[in-house]
């Protein structure tokens, strides 16, 4: 008769045990997360240098005073994100509006209008700000053809999704949002590519809402997009809690794998 083992004896410590399948399912999982840790990394590092480029653009080089830029030279390096003083005929005869906008607690209006400049397209639209419904149709009066000195900052336009006017106010089509291909096709001699948002750099200054039409453009980001560091670090510590898992997963006791079917160890 078998005497059982007391309940107390010393247990054989843990060792190592090899597991094919496991160790496949652990290997893909761990390199698939590294994967993910390393697509969030290069994200981070590519949207600090885009903002680092973003500041030299716009805080450290000299506003822009024509679009007319020498043969061969790179119209996205030069412009994007460039500060502009452009003077020119602001054609509010071919005005567009932005449509749903609120501020102030008012429905309102973004006014877009071509400025005529020399360059390779004799227009790109402006946009001049916003006004309220209420006044719209008032201000759009008082605001002929006229030659204007525009500031502001120049963009590369939307030229995916809408590609026409979505209604229309006053008899002035309205959009969603800037769409300079669109916009290019419905207003001849167009630029295509570029755009400008009118006004200083809007940085919590108080705005005067009598002073239409308000306008101002959001500052550049100054802080580092933090939301891929905090992904990056997700991902690479799930993967060492993996190998943690997966190690804890293995270390098996002798009475373990003689119940899994293997033979004891010496």
């Amino acid at each position: 008769m078998n005497t059982p083992a007391p309940t107390d004896a010393p247990q054989a410590p843990r060792r190592f045990r090899f597991n094919l399948p496991l160790s496949v399912i652990a290997l893909a999982m761990f390199v698939m997360l590294c994967s993910l840790g390393t697509w969030q990394t290069s994200r981070y590092l590519e949207k600090s240098a885009r903002m680092a480029w973003y500041q030299h653009q716009h805080g450290e080089l000299p506003a822009i005073e024509s679009l007319e830029l020498p043969q061969g030279q790179d119209r996205v390096a030069t412009l994007h994100m460039r500060k502009v003083k452009l003077t020119g005929l602001l054609a509010m005869d071919k005005a567009h509006l932005l449509t749903s906008r609120y501020r102030f607690g008012k429905l309102g209006y973004g006014v877009l209008a071509p400025l005529e400049v020399d360059g390779p397209h004799p227009r790109i639209i402006v946009d001049i700000g916003w006004v309220p419904a209420d006044r719209l149709e008032a201000f759009l009066a008082e605001w002929p053809n006229r030659r204007v000195t525009v500031t502001g900052r120049i963009e590369q336009g939307d030229k995916l999704g809408e590609e026409a006017a979505v209604g229309e106010h006053l008899g002035l089509p309205t959009w969603r949002r800037i769409h300079t291909g669109g916009l290019a096709r419905a207003i001849d001699g167009l630029d295509p590519d570029f755009m400008i948002l009118a006004g200083e750099e809007a940085s919590g200054q108080q705005i005067d809402p009598e002073d239409l039409p308000i306008d101002g453009y959001p500052p550049i980001e100054r802080q580092p997009p933090s939301k891929n560091v905090e992904y990056a670090l997700t991902w690479y510590g799930l993967a060492v809690t993996l190998i943690i898992v997966y190690i804890g997963f293995s270390m098996k006791r002798p009475r373990e794998e003689d119940e899994e079917g293997l033979p004891p160890r010496e």
